[in-house]
């Protein structure tokens, strides 16, 4: 009876063995396939363009520029020839951006249907080896996406914003790690 438990035992734990050696062959894969889960996650609750259309894209002719604010009438060259595009934004809007130093860049949107600047509030800054695009826009969109920081402040990241037809309110932000 004794023999025949150690045979038995032997048996279960060589079997064991045999199948722990298995799972740790399949384990790293795995171990990739699951840590993939959460970044899919993470992009499915980013907000997207389709998710703020807007009901139609404005192909008129652009009114001319109205710079009443002082901000507005100091980047006067660049706002103008920006007006002079069609619309690229949010339907009827033309969001314009220059410069403003080593990777630095200055935006303000402006409504091709009545010549009026919105100055964005903020700079955004790009620094490092990766080339990003600094701001995201669509044509059929009210989503603004910002990668970058604002104003030289430290936090770096994805800033997403919605145009409400005045200003733009910032809806998530995603750090870079």
């Amino acid at each position: 009876m004794r023999k025949n438990m150690a045979g038995i035992f032997m048996r279960v734990t060589l079997s064991s063995a045999r199948l722990n050696q298995k799972n740790m062959k399949k384990f790293p894969l795995l171990a990739f396939f699951v840590s993939l889960i959460p970044l899919a996650a993470v992009a499915a609750d980013l907000p997207q363009f389709k998710d703020f259309p807007v009901t139609e894209v404005y192909q008129g002719k652009n009114s001319p520029l109205n710079l009443t604010t002082p901000e507005a009438r100091k980047f006067r060259t660049v706002l103008t020839e920006s007006a002079q595009q069609k619309p690229d934004f949010a339907g009827h809007y033309i969001f314009a951006h220059w410069g403003c130093g080593s990777g630095c860049h200055q935006t303000a949107i402006i409504d091709a249907k009545n010549g009026r600047v919105f100055m964005v509030p903020f700079t955004i800054t790009t620094v490092g080896e990766e080339e990003i695009d600094p701001v995201q826009f669509r044509p059929d969109s009210r989503l603004v996406v910002v990668n970058g920081s604002r104003n030289d402040q430290p936090e770096n990241g994805s800033f997403y914003y919605l145009w409400d037809g005045k200003r733009l309110k910032l809806i998530q932000e995603n750090p870079f790690r």
